[in-house]
């Protein structure tokens, strides 16, 4: 009788343990879910109505290479804003920032993130990859004379 109660008790504490298991999963399942959604989240400063989709994206070079992690990003960010993003991430040593044009869904962000993606339909769950391509940067130099 004594062993019974001892085996009852071991599986119950091992139940136990996988169902606290369990719990812990669904709350990362439920964490991940929320945070791989477009959110919406309303800009600082703003009316109750005024909301900005948020997308989760992630820079990629005309190579094919990916620059970092995915990041948050909103879908009014301006293709110049872009470029202060990329230059901070791409970490040059020189003192110019390098221009760069942004392609998604090979269309190319002009104004802004949601001006191109309008006619595009936006999976929650993957991440969108902006492709960057460095334009070519002309210098002018100033033309001194010789005279003999």
């Amino acid at each position: 009788m004594v062993k019974v109660l001892v085996l009852n008790t071991c599986i119950i504490a091992e139940f136990i343990r996988v169902a606290l298991y369990l719990s812990v999963i669904l709350r990362l399942l439920n964490y991940f879910t929320i945070y791989f959604r477009v959110s919406k989240r309303k800009l600082s400063g703003s009316d109750e109505n005024d909301e900005v989709a948020h997308v989760l994206a992630q820079f990629k070079s005309e190579n094919g290479e990916l620059l970092e992690s995915p990041i948050d990003l909103p879908l009014n960010i301006t293709a110049e804003n872009l470029q202060l993003i990329c230059n901070a991430l791409i970490k040059k040593n020189d003192n110019e920032a390098t221009p760069y044009t942004f392609f998604v869904k090979d269309i190319e962000v002009s104004t802004n993130l949601a001006a191109a993606l309008k006619n595009e339909v936006l999976d929650s769950e993957k991440v969108l990859e902006i492709v960057y391509q460095p334009q070519a940067v002309f210098q002018v130099r100033a033309v001194t004379r010789c005279t003999r």
